[in-house]
């Protein structure tokens, strides 16, 4: 296995194009940062000794894991050019990628394709702020700010507005996000650590021009895009903000990327998919399909990063377990009506769904239920309700065939509510 080391590198930097070498953040401030904060070494460590003990395969199919996010939009003239859609877009890519929904998740070479995983995070667009107002989950700055300055780890932009960084996860978009005068570097995240999130720094900077599909600002206007995989460049930077290491970290010296299943990789980009680069020795073929890569051919995660970003949000390591307790969902507009953990529904009721993903039309077989009239309510992952129907169920036993061809892909809610106020929930995905 690889061996658990120390990192000297605790933020990663990720740019549009695959053939740049990209040095792993500043090392002038991380140095003097490790001088101001030598516990940030101990984190690490930390959180690489849990990783590799952490097994995935444990957790209970009732552990759903919501991430509250919030939106902070600057721009020196105009930041509502990102739109709600905009930013809605890029939530249902975030909810894709992380839950094997992606349309090309099937396409993985298949050298790979038993070490593809299903992270099983969802992502919410808060709808109450810290104040406990509602909000649309996006702040609007007007200023010039870049995503560094003046300190390095962007302290300008983000003291013009951020949230608590262990109640939502924070996301900076600015115009560039380097102070280098490029416009076309995508993003940057801090790895977890205290130190962030008690100064208020914690989350990702993120670059407009790379933000979800359709109307708004970014210059990525569709799945048919030459450059349509930059709009998935922020799931790369969420994973960093869940721990994860760039494929090619450490190159092809051990430990790499602290995930076993993550062949060594010498070069930025993996030469655009092609296998063609200069290989480390013992490796015959790369992972460039991993999100973790800097090719235009992301698909998947491996299990192994799986359990490293489960760990990190299990841990207390910045927080990261805070984000996703019934408390907090509540408190930020993301435990849709109470059903998300299914913390009410009848431990003795039993709901199923065949066949599980669905397509179009699903099956539900219950048992146990009350007899009496019951209302089908279906939401989404960002809280949005739909009634299906009502419906009187005479038997404690039965099923019920629904039609769903009109939902997108994505993952739902399906709960029975009774006249009494029982709820029984089903956490459905749709292909």
């Amino acid at each position: 296995m690889k061996k658990i080391a120390l990192s000297l590198c605790l933020m990663a930097v990720t740019t549009i194009f695959a053939q740049e070498h990209i040095n792993c953040g500043e090392g002038q401030h991380l140095e003097s940062f490790y001088e101001d904060y030598p516990e940030a070494l101990i984190e690490q460590e930390y959180l690489n000794e849990l990783a590799q003990n952490y097994n995935s395969s444990n957790r209970s199919d009732r552990d759903i894991v919501t991430i509250p996010i919030v939106f902070h939009v600057n721009d020196p003239s105009d930041p509502e050019k990102v739109t709600l859609a905009q930013v809605l877009s890029a939530i249902d890519i975030l909810n894709e990628d992380y839950n094997a929904l992606n349309p090309d998740f099937s396409y993985v070479r298949s050298e790979f394709e038993d070490l593809r995983s299903d992270i099983g995070v969802e992502f919410c667009l808060a709808s109450i702020d810290p104040e406990g107002n509602p909000t649309t989950g996006i702040t609007y700055h007007v200023n010039s700010y870049n995503g560094r300055e003046p300190d390095g780890y962007g302290s300008s932009v983000k003291g013009v507005e951020v949230w608590p960084t262990h109640e939502y996860l924070n996301i900076w978009i600015v115009n560039e996000t380097e102070d280098d005068g490029s416009l076309y570097n995508s993003g940057w995240a801090f790895l977890p650590s205290d130190y962030w999130d008690d100064a208020n720094l914690d989350g990702i900077v993120y670059n407009h021009r790379y933000l979800g599909y359709g109307e708004g600002s970014s210059e990525v206007s569709g799945t048919d895009s030459w450059q349509a995989h930059m709009a998935r460049v922020l799931t790369h930077e969420v994973a960093h903000y869940f721990n994860l290491r760039h494929t090619f970290y450490n190159y092809c010296s051990s430990p790499g990327d602290f995930c076993d299943d993550t062949p060594y990789v010498f070069y930025h980009g993996s030469n655009n998919c092609e296998q063609l680069g200069e290989k480390c020795d013992g490796v015959a073929l790369v992972n460039d399909e991993n999100y973790m890569d800097y090719t235009p051919c992301p698909r998947m995660f491996t299990l192994d990063q799986k359990d490293r970003m489960l760990a990190a949000l299990s841990s207390e390591v910045a927080r990261r377990n805070n984000l996703w307790t019934i408390g907090n969902l509540e408190a930020t507009g993301c435990y849709v009506n109470d059903v998300s953990i299914e913390e009410n529904a009848s431990v003795e009721a039993i709901i199923t769904a065949n066949p599980q993903p669905i397509i179009n039309r699903v099956e539900i077989n219950y048992s146990n239920f009350a007899e009496g009239k019951y209302t089908m309510n279906i939401y989404n992952a960002l809280g949005g309700k739909s009634l299906l129907k009502q419906e009187h169920l005479l038997n404690k036993n039965g099923k019920i065939e629904l039609d769903l061809s009109e939902l997108n892909a994505g993952i739902y809610f399906l709960s029975f509510e009774n006249e009494e106020g029982e709820n029984h929930v089903l956490k459905l995905i749709k292909n």
